[in-house]
C-alpha cells in the first residue's frame, strides 16, 4: 500500500523529502514522531485532531470554519490512530498545495490514498531512523513499539526498505 513496489518513482522521493523537511522543521531526531507535528502542515490554518466513533473509517479530514479537523476513529489502538493521523495530514499538505491524484479505472485503493500511506510511513518511520536502529533492535515488534505504528505497517515498510524479505505476516 506504500505506492508501487520497487519503483524509482520521483513522486515517492518527493514525498519522503517533504516528510524529512517537516521532521527537520520540528527538530525531531528520533522516534516516536509526535502527532503535534501535524500543526506544521498548514501554517495559515489551525489543525485540530478530534476522536470520533466511526464504524467504517480509520479517519477523515475536513476544512471547517477556517481550520482543519482530523477525525480519528476513537475505537482504534493508539498506534493505528498515530499512523492514520499522519495519513490524514498528507491530505492537508496536498490540499493546500493544490495537488490532486487519481488514477482512472483503478478499483483498488485510490492513488491519493496510497500516497497518503507512503507519506505517513515516511514521516512516522523515517528511513534514516530505521536504518540507524534496525541493526541493534532487529525485531519487528520492538521497532513498531518504538515508532508507535502497527506491526503490519512496520513489516510493510521494512520490506519496502529491503530490510526484510517480502513475507506474509503470521497471525
Amino acid at each position: 500500500s506504500f505506492g508501487y513496489d520497487h519503483c524509482c518513482c520521483r513522486v515517492l522521493d518527493e514525498i519522503e523529502s517533504l516528510a524529512d523537511q517537516y521532521l527537520k522543521k520540528a527538530g525531531i531526531h528520533k522516534p516516536p514522531v509526535p502527532m503535534d507535528i501535524i500543526e506544521l502542515f498548514d501554517p495559515k490554518h489551525p489543525v485540530e485532531i478530534r476522536p470520533l466513533p466511526m464504524r467504517r473509517y480509520l479517519g477523515c479530514t475536513w476544512f471547517v470554519d477556517n481550520e482543519w479537523v482530523i477525525h480519528l476513529n476513537e475505537d482504534n489502538r493508539p498506534d493505528v490512530k498515530n499512523f492514520t493521523a499522519f495519513h490524514e495530514g498528507f491530505h492537508i499538505v496536498s490540499g493546500i498545495s493544490g495537488l490532486a491524484f487519481s488514477k482512472k479505472d483503478d478499483y483498488r485503493k485510490p492513488l491519493n490514498e496510497r500516497l497518503a500511506d507512503y507519506f505517513a510511513a515516511s514521516i512516522s518511520m523515517p528511513r534514516s531512523f530505521i536504518y540507524d536502529m534496525w541493526p541493534e533492535v532487529n525485531n519487528v515488534e520492538k521497532m513498531a513499539g518504538f515508532f508507535k505504528v502497527p506491526e503490519s505497517v512496520m513489516v510493510e515498510w521494512l520490506v519496502r526498505l529491503r530490510i526484510l524479505q517480502n513475507q506474509p505476516l503470521v497471525p
